[in-house]
């Protein structure tokens, strides 16, 4: 899919090299217990995937991150793009 943003060259502000859109997802895997023996059940149930408020963008090449959890102004502003639907996660 094509951006239709204007033509600005978006990558890691310390290596140059092409960034990745993250979000992080939830999901709880769980198992009943017997009452009665204390044992733990072999059958596992899990919740419905659920998205987490953690997002941010990380280099694919260096170890720079910026998450919605960082404080930094540039995060600040990532977080806000992202919230406003400036990016897609796909």
């Amino acid at each position: 899919m094509k951006s239709t943003h204007p033509q600005i060259r978006i990558v890691c502000p310390e290596c140059e090299g092409q960034l990745a859109l993250w979000q992080e997802m939830a999901i709880v895997y769980s198992r009943k217990i017997d009452p009665k023996t204390g044992d733990i059940k072999p059958r596992i149930t899990k919740s419905e995937i659920e998205s987490t408020d953690l997002h941010g963008l990380k280099c694919t090449v260096c170890d720079w991150n910026a998450s919605s959890n960082d404080f930094s102004e540039e995060a600040q502003e990532i977080s806000e793009m992202i919230n406003q639907d400036q990016f897609e996660i796909k």
